[in-house]
């Protein structure tokens, strides 16, 4: 069973994420320290352990990215990512942010085009 927390990543989840997207060509990069400064964070785990993460940040003029969607290799395909992606964006939402996200990722085109953003 999967479960969503918003919390902050821990070091190993960062560290182990940050390495993940260095593997990555569809995610920008950031350093374990900026991943653990992120503060709007919803994790996936499966028992008790860390398969994904949304992260997001407030920018100014009351935008919010969307900056960081990942899951597991193993965990994909089960609806995880776009649970993340929901919950990321209805944290911004209820804030009456506007969303702004960035990517080349086919997955992560299709849940933006489904909330009806401008590709």
């Amino acid at each position: 069973m999967i479960k969503f927390i918003r919390r902050r990543l821990t070091y190993d989840e960062a560290n182990r994420l940050h390495y993940l997207i260095r593997l990555t060509p569809n995610i920008l990069g950031y350093r374990i320290e900026e991943l653990m400064q992120f503060s709007d964070v919803w994790v996936a785990e499966s028992e008790e352990i860390f398969v994904g993460a949304c992260l997001s940040v407030d920018l100014p003029l009351c935008w919010t990215e969307i900056a960081v969607l990942y899951v597991l290799e193993e965990f994909r395909d089960k609806g995880i990512g776009k649970e993340l992606f929901d919950r990321g964006w209805q944290s911004a939402e209820e804030r009456r942010r506007n969303i702004y996200v960035i990517s080349r990722n086919p997955s992560v085109l299709k849940l933006m085009n489904d909330r009806g953003m401008r590709l």
